[in-house]
Parts: structure tokens; sequence; C-alpha cells
């Protein structure tokens, strides 16, 4: 099936049509169902979608449970990300917000995160002593890495760095955007520049962080139209 790039009219039907034939809410499809993620971003749908798991090192953000639907892979690159942050790092917990909704389409709060291949993830934070601080919500850091609300609070660069890392040398699937501000996100870069045990990977990295003024408390984590489903999936602008 294929989807016009600048559809919506037909994103907003798939969707309909999705939820009328789909399982009931809150329940997982039958694991031999694929998941289909349908058109862009910004104009999409989700079929037999994954609904993400909160783990010990990884939380659903209070409101985002229902919210948190997307194709397995996204699952597995958040999930894998937030424990070997956990095991570099012993008492790491990763926040993730918003993916999708069950159906995928148009979620409030968003333009994008309608088709399965978004996801919203809260920076690491460290308090003033270096300890790892495990969030409740979003926080907002200012352009030296200091929480504009918490001044005892710290964007982890390191730490950050290791979520950043595992997503971008997973070789099952590309990550195509994290938007974050620019001010961190230079601040990223340089750290990484500077450090034996990221340094290769800022090219890369440079490439894949955008900057975007409306991400300055959590990154927004795209990844790539499944391999086997170009004729459904649109790589669009990027567009968060």
């Amino acid at each position: 099936m294929t989807l016009g790039v600048g559809s919506r009219p037909l994103a907003f039907a798939l969707c309909a049509a999705l939820s009328a034939t789909g399982s009931p809410a809150g329940s997982q499809p039958p694991a031999g169902e694929p998941t289909v993620c349908l058109g862009r971003p910004s104009a999409g749908a989700l079929r037999n979608g994954r609904q993400l798991q909160a783990r010990p090192y990884l939380r659903l953000k209070s409101g985002s449970e229902k919210r948190a639907w997307g194709h397995g892979i996204l699952l597995q690159l958040l999930t894998r990300a937030a424990r070997s942050a956990e095991r570099a790092v012993p008492g790491s917990v990763a926040l993730v917000g918003d993916l999708s909704a069950r159906q995928g389409g148009p979620l409030s709060g968003h333009a994008s995160h309608q088709a399965g291949r978004d996801a919203d993830v809260a920076f690491m934070v460290s308090d003033a002593h270096g300890r790892p601080v495990a969030l409740e919500q979003f926080e907002h850091f200012g352009p030296d890495g200091r929480s504009v609300s918490n001044p005892d609070h710290f964007f982890d660069t390191y730490r950050n760095w290791l979520l950043l890392r595992d997503w971008l040398a997973d070789l099952r699937v590309a990550v195509t955007h994290v938007f974050v501000s620019a001010e961190l996100r230079e601040l990223l870069l340089d750290y990484g520049r500077a450090s034996p045990e990221f340094a290769r990977l800022v090219p890369l990295a440079g490439t894949v962080l955008r900057a975007h003024p409306n991400h300055a408390d959590h990154f927004h984590l795209r990844i790539a139209c499944p391999t086997d489903q170009r004729a459904a999936c649109v790589d669009g602008a990027p567009e968060p």
C-alpha cells in the first residue's frame, strides 16, 4: 500500500480504519503480526504497534503510559540503551515520554509522533556530587548544562553520550534524527571530540543531532523506516 507523502486526510482515514479493526486498547498484538509504520512521522499511522514496558532502569513518564506504542525495533533501542547506561553507571534510570498512540495518528502536544518511529527521552541528569538523578518529569537545561529549575541538577554529558552511542551504533536500524537544543548539541559534540570513548562517533552524531529550540528538556529520537516497508513508510522532511 502506498501512502501519499502530503496526504494528511488519508493518514487520518488509515488511523480510523486501524482503530476499527485492531485489537483492544492496551493489549499487545499477536506475536506473529508484523508492525507496520505508515506514512510520515507528521502524517501517518501505526498498525500492530508494540507497547514499551517499564524496567528497573527505564521509566515511563506519568501521562505517557498510553502513548508509548511504536515499532519493536524502536522499543528495543530504547530499552537496550537504558540498560547499557545502568550497567556502566549503576543507578542510572532513563525516563521515556511519548512515543505514539496505539494506532498512531495525531498525538496531542506533538506535530509528529504519528507513525511509531519517534520517542521523547529525558536527559540523563546528575546532582552536584556527580550522582545519577532519576527524574520524574522532563527538566529544562540551559546552555551551561545546569537545570533551569533546580540548580543542583546537571546535564550529565557522559551518560547522555552513553545513550547516544547505543542509538547510533545499533546495526538493526538507522537513527535519522535526535532533536536537541543548539546549545546542548554543541556541549555534546565538544565533549565527544575530547573523549577517546566517543570521538569516533562525533561525525555521525554531528549529522544526526538536529538543533531545535523546543528540545532543551529532552531528546527526540527518530528511527528510519524499516527496510521492508518502503512502499508504505516515508522518510520525509526532518520535522520534529
